[in-house]
């Protein structure tokens, strides 16, 4: 047996608990005095209001608080001004170890340790330094406490890494460090059983940044907004699939110049609300996405899609809604009706959560972690030095009787004075150029694509070679070059094919991509004739071929009609060929 025993870590959090509370910093009488009693009238005030019924009397309880908390932020200024977290070395490190062993439990670290031998090894590396510690704490530590499996995630996934980072490298450790934190508890694949694998999602997102698969903004995030981005409950191949699908099936939605809406305006094309339908167990996305619903599959799809393309988002519920929200470079903003002040998730209100992402964005992780981490973690070894213990709701508080948990409050509120929309911004140059950077200088570029050919007896026809057109659809740029026709429901288009055309009888095949199980057949006319239907495939976000169609031409500008009557849902079509 190991020295990582239940014995070391309760003599250990005991030996933290005493550093701190004879090295907690010192403050001035005065300042103290001077605070304690502007938390005090905030506190009486915060009872006042819950007790109000009147409007008149919340209104006039409103103000008064506003006031307090005013002089709340004015006496903790006072304090912050000599208040430096880090001047302590044996502070520090009996902070960072002692809140490790307090959330993690000393009977829990000693049975993790247990397990494996190189967990004692890990655990040795991580108590020699604080180096580890701090980083997972400034990221909000592993999710429940579980710091064990996330030192195990993390040294796993990093074998093998190189001493000096270049710039993939740095990116990579900041998608380890995500998974070892959020994955530490495990989350379980879309509508399974089966958990999403730390080291596989880990491998996934790194392949897709180095791939030039994920949003230009990914490298540039912290660690803990990657902690949004990797918790997606979909496979690594249905993340995969979606990225694909998106640049196959509706690449313009990528290049949204509303911000909010890019990757997640399909749920306004295509998801839809709508009577769900499922089709096999167990769903999966591409059900989503075919077969729609009301609020929550809406929201499951529109967290999926963003986190695919690497786009933080924070899942959320309020009453009688499930939607989301997200990251934009202006700031995170809810979607599908979510309301900061009603929503809420896993615990952590709507306006906490603005709070944390706010706070973070606007400062440095340094900063947050000297101004903020240190004094929560502190605040909370104080709590239990007394047997207290601090529930999520009770993080925000200011009581006159908790002196740090209240400077924590004050903080984060002077924290978001520093805050503007371009806190948020997520930019910079980056290791590879994205498939998102690639196709909006397609897009921007808009090369013609109207040139229908006639080479071996085979006629291609560009979607986008039209002439008379109506209905429900757009032309676009598509990834692969050319243009594609994009029907959104009902239209019509009409090619007029050039007088060198053989007059015979054609296969006609459609080169098409759909999303949707469900698919109206096409309605092909030849030159006012006869109407026929084209059956079209559900491709599943892929291009595939139609089924062939026999057509007589004239060989004398025959026009070729396609349409499509309502219900329909979208599709996409690449070209038409004659052969």
């Amino acid at each position: 047996m190991g020295k990582f025993t239940l014995d070391y870590f309760e003599k250990k959090l005991e030996e933290m608990h005493d550093k701190i509370y004879k090295k907690a910093p010192g403050i001035k009488a005065t300042h103290r005095k001077a605070f304690v009693e502007a938390c005090e009238i905030f506190h009486d005030g915060d009872e006042a209001m819950q007790n109000a019924t009147d409007p008149q009397e919340i209104e006039k309880c409103a103000k008064a608080q506003t006031k307090a908390m005013k002089k709340c932020v004015k006496a903790g200024g006072k304090i912050f001004e000599n208040l430096d977290m880090t001047s302590s070395a044996t502070l520090e490190s009996a902070i960072l170890k002692g809140t490790m062993i307090a959330q993690a439990t000393p009977q829990g670290l000693a049975d993790w340790v247990a397990e494996d031998e190189r967990h004692e090894l890990y655990m040795n590396q991580v108590m020699s330094s604080t180096d580890m510690l701090k980083f997972m704490l400034t990221h909000g530590g592993p999710k429940d406490g579980k710091w064990g499996q996330a030192i195990k995630i993390y040294f796993e996934i990093c074998n093998g890494f190189p001493d000096d980072s270049d710039d993939l490298t740095k990116v990579f450790r900041k998608i380890a460090m995500a998974v070892a934190l959020e994955l530490a508890t495990p989350i379980c694949e879309f509508d399974t059983k089966i958990q999403v694998d730390p080291v596989k999602r880990y491998q996934h997102y790194a392949d897709a940044y180095k791939n030039g698969e994920l949003d230009p903004a990914f490298p540039h995030f912290s660690v803990w907004e990657m902690r949004h981005i990797i918790n997606c409950n979909a496979t690594d191949e249905q993340l995969a699939w979606g990225r694909k699908m998106m640049m196959n099936y509706a690449p313009y939605i990528t290049t949204l110049t509303d911000l909010k809406l890019r990757y997640n305006y399909i749920l306004e094309t295509d998801v839809l609300m709508r009577n769900p339908t499922w089709t096999s167990s167990p769903r999966s996305y591409q059900q989503v996405l075919s077969g729609g619903g009301k609020d929550k599959p809406n929201a499951w799809f529109g967290r999926f899609i963003c986190k695919a393309f690497g786009i933080p988002t924070w899942g959320c519920t309020q009453p009688k809604l499930e939607a989301f929200i997200r990251w934009t470079p202006s700031g995170w903003v809810p979607i599908k009706g979510a309301q900061w002040e009603e929503c809420s998730y896993e615990g952590v209100s709507g306006i906490d959560f603005q709070a944390e992402s706010s706070a973070r964005a606007g400062h440095t992780s340094e900063d947050y972690y000297k101004q903020i981490v240190l004094l929560e973690a502190l605040a909370d070894m104080m709590d239990a030095k007394r047997g207290e213990s601090t529930s999520e709701s009770d993080k925000n508080m200011i009581h006159p009787m908790k002196l740090w948990r209240s400077l924590c409050t004050i903080q984060k509120a002077l924290m978001l004075e520093a805050v503007t929309a371009e806190s948020f911004e997520r930019s910079g140059e980056g290791v590879v150029k994205t498939k998102v950077e690639k196709y909006l200088e397609i897009f921007e570029r808009d090369k013609d694509d109207t040139e229908i050919t006639n080479e071996d007896g085979i006629v291609t026809i560009p979607a986008a070679a039209h002439g008379y057109s109506s209905g429900n659809k757009m032309v676009i740029a598509c990834m692969d070059g050319g243009k594609q026709l994009n029907f959104m429901a009902d239209g019509v288009a009409e090619y007029e094919l050039p007088d060198d055309v053989e007059p015979r009888t054609y296969t006609l095949t459609l080169e098409v991509c759909t999303v949707h199980l469900q698919q109206t057949p096409l309605k092909v006319t030849v030159n006012d004739l006869e109407e026929v239907d084209l059956e079209i495939p559900y491709t599943v976000g892929e291009w595939q071929k139609t089924k062939g169609l026999d057509v007589t031409l004239s060989g004398d500008g025959d026009i070729i009609r396609i349409a499509r009557a309502r219900p329909a849902f979208g599709m996409a079509i690449r070209r038409l060929v004659l052969e």
